[in-house]
């Protein structure tokens, strides 16, 4: 026998779900004809007149297909129009396409830059680089250079002409070889009385052909042996040399061997032992009128033989700088001479 425990409760429902049988059978017709009308009623879709063709306008057409899709899409679609705002002109794409060929230039020129090169085109771009710099630095200051190169020129060009002037004076031409100031003078070995008694002053300085004015020979051999050789070694051996060779004559006749031990110290003594044999025959000759026309006799020598021999300083002007002291110290007593 069950006990009121056991027995269980009645559920409570709220009175605003709770509804009578007429209203439920009501609500579930209804909702019946509904969904029945829902199957048997397909609704048709309805297109856009955008999308219609020019006979099926106004009317309601099925649902197209994915074929019919496309070719309404490739066939019936107008033309699309664009709003003026993204209409670009013809000048800005040439514009545009500037920009690009510029882009692309300045990539090549950065793809360049860390490609590889051959050292020898490095060294020729890194040259015209320098190059260019040192032309836009040089604008400024380009006048200067220029200013300072033409001097240069100048200076060159005098040096080259003063040289010119030295060495042509070094040398004599055909006129003044031909001159009275070398002419032969008479009463030397072989020649004839000596109509001409000039005797050189002695100076302070004390060159060696003044101690051998009285023969003519003995001042051109010391000219000879004084060429490209320094003063002080020509006197240590020039006493031995003319006891050996007093006179023209002995010069020719002495072995070539015995000159040659004692001028060896000057330096070309081959070539000085030669000469002055050969000098020494011409001298003794009949052949010559004037000094110039011997061998081995140049300016400093004929110089040399017009100042201590025939007397005729004033005509000549020496190129030496022995000679010149003392033909500057006849020009300062010419009055007493």
């Amino acid at each position: 026998m069950k006990t009121n425990d056991e027995v269980p409760k009645a559920r409570v429902v709220s009175p605003y779900f709770i509804s009578s049988d007429k209203e439920t059978t009501a609500n579930d017709d209804a909702r019946k004809a509904r969904n029945s009308s829902r199957r048997d009623v397909v609704e048709t879709r309805v297109v856009s007149p955008y999308f219609q063709k020019d006979g099926d306008k106004g009317a309601k057409n099925p649902e197209p297909t994915r074929k019919r899709r496309k070719q309404n899409d490739a066939v019936l679609l107008p033309s699309r129009v664009v709003s003026p705002y993204f209409v670009r002109s013809g000048i800005d794409q040439v514009a545009e396409k500037k920009k690009k060929k510029q882009e692309e230039g300045n990539l090549e020129d950065v793809l360049r830059r860390y490609a590889y090169k051959p050292i020898k085109e490095e060294n020729e771009e890194e040259e015209e680089e320098s190059k260019s710099k040192l032309k836009s630095k040089s604008k400024g200051k380009g006048k200067k250079i220029v200013e300072k190169r033409r001097k240069e020129k100048r200076i060159l060009e005098k040096e080259r002409k003063e040289g010119e002037k030295t060495k042509r004076k070094d040398v004599l031409n055909a006129a003044q070889k031909r001159d009275e100031a070398y002419k032969r003078k008479t009463g030397g070995d072989g020649d004839d009385d000596d109509d001409n008694k000039w005797k050189p002053p002695p100076s302070e300085i004390r060159l060696l052909q003044h101690d051998h004015f009285h023969d003519p020979w003995r001042v051109l051999v010391i000219c000879i042996l004084l060429n490209r050789t320094s003063g002080s070694q020509t006197r240590r051996i020039i006493s031995e040399f003319f006891s050996l060779c007093p006179n023209a004559k002995a010069a020719t006749e002495v072995a070539p061997e015995q000159i040659l031990k004692i001028i060896r110290t000057l330096g070309l003594h081959h070539k000085r032992a030669v000469m002055i044999q050969r000098f020494s025959r011409e001298y003794l000759g009949q052949n010559w009128t004037h000094v110039t026309q011997l061998h081995g006799i140049g300016k400093y020598a004929a110089d040399a033989y017009a100042i201590f021999c025939t007397g005729k300083w004033e005509r000549v002007n020496p190129t030496d700088h022995m000679l010149n002291y003392y033909w500057e110290f006849l020009r300062s007593i010419r009055h007493t001479l």
